[in-house]
């Protein structure tokens, strides 16, 4: 949603196929630039300059390789809509923001309780087997959590992508 038809974007080849190169924008949009789009060889890590040129229904992109003569390159944040814990069902790709209620280290992941206005959320956090994720964040923080929800056990937890403690004065 935050990607426009006909816009140029700064892309990174992330695989290489006989029909085309696969590029990321960022890490929640990707997509093709086919082979008959483009200008030069790539290589996985390369850079290179694209126009969204479709977005398909069943939410593919497809981009075209660009080269402009002159050019000036804006960052553009993005401001994920924030859900509220009640109502999330498995396979959502949601952000929460709220408080952290309990931080629980396990043989595998962390697992931090957030909670919001409408409840509490489990959001799984992996580094590596019994290492603390996020061991900046405490019980009492305020933070931005983002990921896929899950079922465990007959309870929703959150696949944690990313976890940030919000600036002191959006945590108010």
């Amino acid at each position: 949603e935050d990607a426009e038809v006909d816009a140029l974007y700064h892309a990174e080849v992330n695989g290489v196929v006989d029909y085309g190169v696969f590029v990321d924008l960022s890490d929640a949009v990707s997509g093709l630039v086919h082979e008959s789009n483009l200008g030069g060889d790539y290589a996985v890590g390369d850079r290179l300059i694209v126009r969204l040129t479709e977005v398909k229904e069943n939410g593919d992109v497809a981009f075209d390789d660009v080269d402009p003569d002159d050019y000036r390159t804006e960052t553009v944040a993005h401001e994920p809509t924030v859900s509220r814990v009640r109502g999330l069902t498995p396979g959502d790709e949601v952000t929460v923001e709220g408080e952290v209620v309990q931080a629980k280290q396990t043989g595998g992941p962390t697992i931090f309780a957030v909670a919001d206005a409408s409840g509490v959320l489990s959001c799984a956090a992996f580094e590596s087997a019994g290492v603390r994720a996020y061991p900046e964040v405490e019980v009492g923080d305020m933070v931005h959590v983002s990921g896929t929800i899950e079922s465990r056990e007959n309870a929703l937890q959150l696949e944690v992508d990313s976890l940030t403690r919000l600036p002191d004065e959006r945590a108010a």
